[in-house]
């Protein structure tokens, strides 16, 4: 079938359908809902001039309250900085542990004597304890110097490589 539009030159409009390629019964359904359409669109009335009325600001009924600007930014109170702790000093590093007597090898990296405070501290490993004997060799000393290893008796069990500090410095 040709196209009727371009015989007749009819402007392509959105009410216009092709009903020769429809079926009968689709055929009616379209052209009488196109009528239907067309009935609405022409007894639409148009939209009346409306005046546009003056427009009223409301007052509220509570005022906002008034905020204070501060002078400048210097007038902030000045926050002080926070006391720097020293870093714990290593004395030593465990290198063996007898379990049966207690007994700790420790590699010296600072300089220690009988009487100082130690802590023993690693992942499992945390306490405190006075040296009260050392030995390097099953013979007593008062004071183990830089790179010794020294024989300590301790009073908890404590893991190959857990570090051993000044208590005074934790």
């Amino acid at each position: 079938m040709p196209d009727l539009r371009k015989i007749f030159s009819l402007p392509a409009t959105r009410n216009y359908v092709d009903v020769t390629r429809l079926g009968s019964a689709e055929r009616k359904n379209k052209v009488a809902s196109l009528k239907r359409k067309k009935r609405a669109f022409v007894l639409r009335p148009k939209p009346a001039a409306r005046k546009i009325k003056r427009i009223v600001k409301v007052k509220p009924l509570l005022k906002p309250a008034k905020i204070k600007k501060s002078k400048s930014i210097s007038a902030l109170p000045k926050v002080s900085k926070p006391l720097k702790t020293p870093k714990p000093i290593v004395v030593a590093r465990v290198t063996h542990f007898f379990d049966k007597i207690q007994v700790a090898i420790l590699k010296v990296q600072t300089p220690m004597k009988v009487g100082d405070m130690i802590r023993f501290q690693g992942l499992k490993t945390d306490f405190a304890q006075r040296i009260d004997s050392m030995q390097i060799d099953h013979q007593q000393i008062l004071v183990a110097k830089k790179n010794d290893e020294i024989g300590l008796k301790v009073k908890l069990s404590v893991s190959v490589g857990d570090m051993v500090f000044f208590q005074n410095n934790l």
